[in-house]
């Protein structure tokens, strides 16, 4: 027996290992990273309540290598000398910090590692609490000539390095199992056949992710005609090669390297599902470099829901690190990073406005399969003159997102939505009104009134009536953002606004005699705490019939009259015992099997922070997704206004710029 020493000065086992990674798939992305530096041509990870064990065939580790190598914390990583007749790999990793990444998954991991040269296997334990403590940290080391049983799989490996993580920091459910395998998945992109990922036995697809097969337009960059169609074999993906006007971004991909591609999805949920996003992804050397280039960028609300991308960075790959010294993505400070995603951008909205024209044209194939294959409504498309289907399709395209809802429980909804805007093709005539649609002026009042003249050409009543309401919808946006422009606006009107005009939260929230909706202003919950019963109030409570629960609606403003410091941890805390008791005081016979995070909550915050350090909202973007996974929503007010603009003014301009009359469904 010997053993082996650990430099744990300056915290480094909690700066470069415990709080590098805020959740598990970064950290085991790195432990395989490293598996792959290490010559590895197979990786299994296996995932048990109170385990992980991680294990590869690779180069191993003599003592020599432990001592000089693996003890060194923080360490430039070096590369190592290919093995097995395998071509020369370049290095995921670079800091020779990954091995610590361990520490984020559990408090307690123990090692078996063995050379080719060597007949034994070396095995060692590390602990978290006891690295904190004891600078150096000494590991003592057995020899053994065999592995343990319960690593038979890997018996037949002449060299390799195992890793069995204990005392997991979080539980794993069968749900958070597959999101993890997806994640893992997405977070590198090799194509070659000398690597193969395993996740409790399972084959991990390392060259292409899930929503491969749900995409629909792929704009490309950098690739070579037949590298692209490798990549993308389904012939019902629309494939167009980037073309740059003034050449400046295609030399820059061609100068650096860069391959690429962005691509659209017929619905937001081809994304969402299998814990993946609409995000646009970058790659070095095979390993995710940042899984959203674009997260400080504004965007196409609309668009960003349906897009997502891929992009070879292996040319930022320098001396001058541009990852972030928190692992979380590209750092923006960096020069070289910043050219590089402004460019990016460019290439973005070129993107969005390809995608605009594709679900324009396309938009029927939009609708639900009982509407598109009704034959009546087949039959009136096919009387449609080539401008009346222009106009058609282009309602039909503002209305995409509620469109691909194909529920039943909005049936009645589509199908009044789709025969309005059929009566609105109908009855207006494209010459009649061409010269004052190109007349009105900008304001709000001068399109609404020319709406209403439309609408006097329809004979339903019906239509009329829905005129009104977006008069007076249009009125509560305006009242909104006057109230965010004051600021002695307190966080009580807001909540009387919202109260009285919920769809500004959802716009299929209506109040108009929908037996389906239910809304409670200032509800008292009991909220059991130890032995006592505590009271507690929720803004807005909302029931609908799609949601088994109800929802809850928390307000949050940051000025001297409402709420101060709003953090994670606050918001976090107050919305799961408001879920307590929701869930406490529901009728259920088994509401003890309830889960928290089934119960949604809305959190609407204010849109900038104050300078006052105790008056402030101070949650990361990090946070923000810690709080989704939860099931708890975040909207800014300045959201709310922007997305209840985009449905009614916005409309109704694009009468004016597009030709189109307005469905008022």
């Amino acid at each position: 027996m010997t053993q082996i020493n650990f430099s744990t000065t300056n915290n480094a086992v909690t700066h470069l290992g415990r709080n590098l990674y805020s959740s598990t798939p970064p950290a085991l992305a790195e432990l395989v990273a490293n598996s792959y530096d290490a010559y590895a041509t197979k990786v299994d990870i296996k995932i048990e309540k109170s385990y992980i064990i991680i294990a590869d065939n690779g180069k191993g580790m003599s003592i020599d290598e432990l001592n000089n190598k693996y003890c060194k914390i923080g360490n430039p990583k070096q590369s190592e000398v290919a093995i097995n007749g395998l071509p020369q790999r370049k290095p995921m990793g670079k800091k020779g910090i990954g091995k610590l990444a361990t520490f984020s998954i559990g408090n307690q991991y123990e090692i078996f590692t063995k050379t080719k040269d060597d007949s034994q296997w070396i095995n060692f334990m590390l602990d978290y609490n006891e690295m904190l403590k004891n600078d150096p940290y000494v590991a003592k080391i057995r020899f053994l000539n065999e592995l343990p049983s319960e690593y038979s799989n890997y018996m037949n490996f002449d060299s390799g390095f195992i890793v069995k993580i204990f005392d997991l920091r979080r539980k794993f459910t069968q749900t958070s199992e597959s999101n993890l395998t997806n994640q893992l998945s997405k977070r590198f992109y090799l194509t070659s056949n000398d690597f193969s990922l395993k996740i409790d036995n399972k084959d991990i697809e390392l060259s292409k992710n899930s929503y491969y097969n749900d995409l629909q337009l792929v704009l490309y960059f950098g690739y070579k005609e037949d590298e692209i169609k490798a990549i993308f074999n389904n012939a019902n993906i629309i494939i167009e090669e980037f073309q740059d006007n003034d050449t400046n971004i295609s030399s820059y991909i061609r100068n650096n390297k860069i391959k690429g591609w962005i691509g659209s999805v017929e619905k937001p949920k081809d994304l969402s599902k299998d814990g993946n996003g609409a995000f646009v992804i970058a790659y070095m050397n095979n390993k995710i470099a940042d899984e959203n280039i674009f997260k400080n960028k504004p965007d196409a609300r609309i668009a960003s829901q349906y897009i997502v991308g891929e992009i070879q960075v292996d040319f930022l790959d320098t001396d001058n690190d541009p990852i972030t010294s928190s692992r979380q993505g590209l750092d923006e400070s960096n020069n070289d990073v910043k050219i590089f995603i402004d460019n990016m951008d460019k290439i973005r909205r070129k993107f969005i406005s390809k995608w605009n024209d594709f679900r324009m044209r396309n938009a029927v194939d939009t609708l639900p399969e009982r509407i598109k294959n009704n034959d009546s409504y087949k039959e009136w498309l096919s009387k449609l003159t080539e401008d009346e289907k222009t106009i058609n399709n282009k309602l039909l395209s503002l209305f995409v997102t509620r469109l691909n809802d194909d529920s039943e429980i909005y049936s009645k909804e589509v199908n009044s939505m789709i025969t309005s805007i059929a009566n609105v093709v109908n009855n207006i005539s494209i010459d009649e009104i061409d010269k004052e649609i190109n007349e009105i002026s900008e304001d709000a009042k001068s399109v609404f009134s020319l709406m209403s003249k439309f609408m006097e050409k329809i004979a339903k009543a019906e239509q009329i009536q829905t005129a009104d309401i977006i008069d007076r919808r249009l009125k509560a946006i305006d009242r909104l953002e006057k109230l965010m422009n004051d600021s002695t606006s307190t966080e009580k009107i807001f909540q009387d606004h919202l109260y009285n005009n919920p769809w500004l939260i959802n716009p299929y929230w209506n109040t108009n005699n929908d037996i389906n909706f239910e809304r409670i202003k200032e509800q008292y919950i009991k909220i059991r705490s130890g032995d006592k019963d505590k009271i507690g109030r929720i803004d807005i409570l909302i029931k609908v019939q799609e949601e088994k629960y109800p929802i809850i609606i928390e307000l949050k403003k940051n000025n001297p009259k409402d709420h101060a410091l709003v953090t994670y941890s606050s918001l976090y805390d107050q919305i799961k015992k408001y879920k307590q008791g929701v869930k406490q005081s529901l009728t259920e016979p088994n509401k003890d099997d309830i889960r928290l995070e089934d119960i949604k909550a809305i959190c609407i915050i204010s849109e900038s922070t104050s300078t006052d350090e105790t008056n402030r909202i101070n949650i990361t973007s990090r946070e923000f997704e810690k709080l989704k996974d939860d099931n708890i929503e975040v909207y800014t007010y300045a959201e709310l206004l922007e997305k209840a603009k985009n449905m009614y003014k916005e409309f109704m301009e694009n009468i004016k710029k597009s030709k189109i009359v307005p469905s008022l469904s």
